[in-house]
């Protein structure tokens, strides 16, 4: 496993790297959106889907640093959180008070919007 969480590092940093390379400029900030659950601070829980991501609290900051990324503010959320944020400001969805947003992935992850002050 703990060559494991080395190689998933690596294929971190890795694309890191290519999405800046296809972008032609450094991020500002890099938010990372797991198919698993996520702590306060970030770390993935839950039943992980990769190996060596379970628990690794490094995992990502570790990754960053590797894409020489260290000194940029990183957000960890779940994917079906950002799938929620997504659809809350998403235009075609404004008439609507519930949302039910699923995400297929490794799993299936659930999320549900709700805006008490609809109108």
């Amino acid at each position: 496993e703990l060559q494991q969480g080395r190689r998933l590092r690596e294929f971190i940093a890795l694309k890191l790297q290519m999405a800046m390379t296809e972008c032609g400029e450094r991020p500002r900030s890099v938010m990372f959106a797991l198919p698993t659950s996520v702590s306060s601070d970030g770390t993935p829980e839950g039943r992980a889907n990769y190996v060596g991501m379970r628990g690794a609290r490094t995992l990502l900051p570790e990754a960053m640093a590797m894409a020489g990324l260290a000194d940029l503010p990183l957000l960890v959320i779940n994917d079906a959180e950002l799938a929620a944020h997504s659809a809350r400001v998403d235009v075609r969805l404004a008439r609507y008070r519930k949302i039910l947003v699923l995400t297929l992935g490794f799993g299936i992850g659930v999320a549900l919007v709700s805006r008490p002050n609809f109108k």
